[in-house]
């Protein structure tokens, strides 16, 4: 199961109201895994400029930002700030 699968069935909240929790929980898996995949647009250059100033980013961290594919790129900006 990949990590955006894994994100999408622990967003949904407890399995504490499942009668069967085991049953939900491989439920949440197929039914993820059967959606489609949303595909959130690429930072742009600009962007992750500003995220790289905005967080005081040393050369390390933001070549490993700028060297990742742009869904990682986006996933990273969209968790906000470093502060």
């Amino acid at each position: 199961v990949t990590p955006a699968i894994q994100r999408t069935v622990l967003d949904q909240g407890s399995l504490t109201s499942c009668r069967d929790p085991n049953a939900g929980c491989i439920g949440r898996i197929r039914k993820a895994q059967s959606a489609p995949v949303p595909v959130a647009a690429a930072p742009d250059q600009d962007e992750l400029d500003e995220f790289i100033r905005e967080n005081s980013l040393n050369e390390r961290a933001a070549d490993a930002l700028l060297g990742a594919p742009p869904s990682v790129q986006r996933q990273v900006l969209d968790q906000g700030s470093l502060h």
